[in-house]
């Protein structure tokens, strides 16, 4: 907001009515001459005439200025701060100012016919003087200046009351502004206290980690010099040096008892614990700031719209253009949390906080029926090593001759809710195992099919990532690898012999062919390959910095007509490009230029 020592109108404000005060009496001056001058020409006259004329050329320019500073906050108040009241009370303030100029010149331009009157009468007279009670009509002209003159500072006191009511008004709402923005600061300095503590501690176990790593790299620099010392002479009789040197890595590998993979493996996973305490701290911590900034943007309409529009490649390569006709028209609201880090902090074990839940929320529309589209992700861990996200199918009501996958979800709910049902009935006596073995053995009706409309849609829509499935993982496999993990970890940390992770039964199915397993899961993405990046993309960049995303929507320069119609040249990608149908229900197609330039799919 434009405080009133900086507002450019007030400061040229008070120099008219200051100009105009000195111009008034100027004017009663020139009217009183004029009635009594005996000629036009007459030098107190001209000379009465010429200062009015120039005061009022000043004055003019002034009020032009005023006028135009009327004009360019009159479009958009609130953008410089001003309210529609005080742009109704300039407006007037300039009309009543200019009114009382054109008046002025009016009496400029008349002629000086009391004068030529008076010229007559002398005439016929034979220049005998006038009589006294000729007098009487000028003395009356002066009281009726000075009434006219009263009921004018009248109306400008009164004006400048209003004025300073509204002054009055601004200061008391900067002060509530400035009430709840030092409440705010002080919240956010709670949190900033509670951050600050938490890399505290986080820096401290990153700082042990360190101090292991480098007492492990000093015993392997010396044992590696006292190993090449010993072997050298013996081995440079047999060999050459650069076979020599391999030998000694060789025995190294094998005997030396100073560092091992399995110490860097361990310090490795132990920079993810670290890193894992750091998103769940995170998230608590973030979970006020995310509630606020909903409660904000709700008053924004197309927020999400253009924070999509600005999206970046990693997820905009996903979007065809006919997404984008959804999501600029019906895209409501979108929202992450991490559903399995518990609202408060607590010492009691809890799932993952990279398990993730990405919820849209959508206006009515004509593509389907649904209001809230939810895609749950679980973070899983398989007995080969493997670590990622895993999710279900989400059902989408498509209205009739909408669905904008080619039935690829209905056909990957399908399959998933038959293969589930054929898990179910080989019976429980072969374990959850054996169920997840015999389920992709053979492939059921629905899952021929969605093979079948995933070679046919091979340039997916982006909500087909609402069928992404991923890797089939049960929870309960993913927690005995989770356990193996922990107690594998455990005795390493007691200086026990354990086996590498990848010397085990590689998938956890009693022997299965792990290269049969990644067929499996080849398999199962068919429906969207990169369905577990697209939702790290959202849930990390796209809605943490959706604010940035918005800010440069914003921001984006509009486009020349020449370069709106080098871009409309290809139909498909204009009618992707969400800013255009978010505001071509205001400038139409032949006057939009085009916003944030989208990019587009390769």
């Amino acid at each position: 907001m434009i405080s009133s020592n900086e507002d450019p109108f007030l400061q040229v404000q008070a120099d008219v009515l200051s100009l105009l005060n000195t111009t008034r009496p100027l004017f009663a001056s020139y009217l009183r001459i004029r009635s009594l001058a005996p000629s036009p020409t007459s030098p107190e006259l001209v000379q009465s005439r010429n200062e009015l004329e120039s005061t009022l050329q000043e004055l003019s320019s002034d009020l032009r200025d005023l006028i135009d500073s009327v004009k360019a906050v009159e479009h958009d108040p609130y953008r410089y701060g001003i309210e529609i009241d005080e742009v109704e009370r300039r407006r007037r303030l300039v009309e009543e100012v200019g009114g009382e100029i054109e008046d002025m010149r009016e009496e400029l331009a008349k002629t000086v016919a009391s004068a030529d009157q008076r010229r007559s009468q002398n005439a016929s007279s034979g220049g005998a003087l006038p009589h006294p009670s000729a007098f009487d009509d000028l003395e009356n002209q002066g009281d009726d200046y000075a009434a006219f003159e009263q009921q004018r500072q009248l109306e400008i006191m009164h004006e400048q009351d209003e004025a300073l009511d509204g002054v009055f008004q601004t200061v008391g709402n900067l002060r509530q502004q400035a009430d709840v923005m030092g409440r705010e600061l002080g919240e956010q300095e709670e949190l900033l206290n509670d951050t600050h503590d938490a890399a505290d501690r986080v820096e401290g176990r990153l700082k042990e980690g360190l101090k292991k790593m480098g007492v492990i790299m000093r015993k392997n620099e010396a044992h590696k010099t006292q190993t090449q010392l010993a072997f050298l002479p013996r081995l440079s009789r047999k060999f050459n040096l650069i076979e020599g040197l391999r030998i000694v890595n060789m025995a190294e590998a094998s005997e030396a008892p100073g560092v091992s993979y399995e110490d860097l493996a361990e310090l490795e996973k132990e920079f993810d614990d670290v890193e894992l305490e750091i998103v769940r701290t995170q998230t608590l911590l973030n979970a006020p700031l995310y509630a606020k900034r909903h409660t904000l943007i709700s008053r924004l309409p197309n927020f999400w719209a253009l924070v999509v529009e600005q999206a970046p490649p990693d997820i905009d390569q996903f979007i065809q253009p006919s997404d984008s006709a959804v999501l600029a028209s019906a895209l409501k609201n979108i929202d992450v949390s991490r559903f399995e880090v518990p609202p408060v902090v607590s010492s009691e074990k809890s799932g993952s906080p990279r398990s993730v839940a990405i919820t849209f929320e959508f206006e009515p529309n004509e593509w389907f029926e649904d209001r809230v589209l939810e895609k749950k992700f679980w973070y899983r861990r398989a007995k080969d090593g493997w670590t990622g996200l895993v999710s279900d199918p989400v059902k989408i009501n498509w209205k009739e001759g909408k669905d904008l996958t080619g039935g690829l979800t209905d056909a990957a709910v399908a399959a998933f809710e038959a293969e589930n049902n054929r898990a179910k009935s080989a019976g429980a006596a072969n374990g959850a195992k054996q169920k997840g073995k015999a389920a992709t053995e053979i492939k059921t009706p629905e899952q021929e099919v969605l093979v079948k409309l995933a070679a046919e849609n091979a340039q997916g829509s982006f909500f087909s990532w609402f069928g992404f499935r991923g890797r089939r993982l049960t929870a309960e496999e993913s927690a005995e690898a989770v356990e193996e993990e922990e107690e594998r970890r455990a005795k390493l940390r007691r200086g026990e012999k354990v086996h590498s992770g990848a010397g085990k039964d590689p998938a956890g199915s009693g022997g299965q062919d792990p290269m049969e397993d990644d067929l499996e899961d080849e398999e199962e993405d068919i429906i969207f390959p990169a369905g577990e990046e697209l939702a790290i993309a959202i849930s990390e960049d796209l809605f943490p910095a959706a604010l940035k995303y918005f800010t440069q929507a914003q921001e984006q320069p509009d486009a020349s007509d020449i370069d709106f119609e080098e871009l409309n040249t290809d139909e498909d990608e204009e009618a992707g490009d969400l800013n255009e149908l978010l505001h071509s229900d205001k400038h139409g197609i032949d006057g939009e230029e085009e916003g944030p330039k989208k990019k587009r799919k390769a």
